[in-house]
Order: structure tokens, then C-alpha cells, then sequence
């Protein structure tokens, strides 16, 4: 689902983190966005050695939403 509050990452950037988390050798076999939500980018991630792991991406800082109030 495409909201301006999410923020995409690309296979390449998911692939970096991959690395940098798992090992070099780590390769991602399938990345699939989870698109419930609003506010945070969800990816399904399954490595080609069978692991799998969820990537959740933050809004970026700047944004705000002008119909949130502060509790």
C-alpha cells in the first residue's frame, strides 16, 4: 500500500542490511512488502538458506499528520 508516510527501500538497500545483519553470503531469495499499516514500510524477507526475518522501516522524522494528536 503506498502512503506518503512509508518509506520504500530498495532491494539493493535491503540487501546491505541483509549483509550486514546475516553475513556476506546471505542472499535474499524472496523480499515482499507487507502493505497493512500506515505509517511503517513492512518487508517479508526469506533467504535462500531457508531463514526468515521481517524488516520494518520507520517514517521518515520530518513528516507529520496533521489529523494525530498527542495523548
Amino acid at each position: 500500500m503506498y502512503a506518503l508516510s512509508k518509506t520504500p527501500i530498495s532491494l539493493e538497500t535491503v540487501q546491505t542490511l541483509i549483509a550486514a545483519h546475516f553475513g556476506g553470503q546471505a542472499k535474499i531469495e524472496r523480499y515482499t512488502e507487507l502493505t497493512d499499516g500506515m505509517y511503517n514500510a513492512v518487508y517479508r524477507i526469506e533467504l535462500a538458506d531457508g531463514q526468515r526475518s521481517v524488516l520494518k522501516v520507520a517514517q521518515l522524522r520530518n513528516l507529520r499528520f496533521p489529523h494525530v494528536k498527542k495523548l
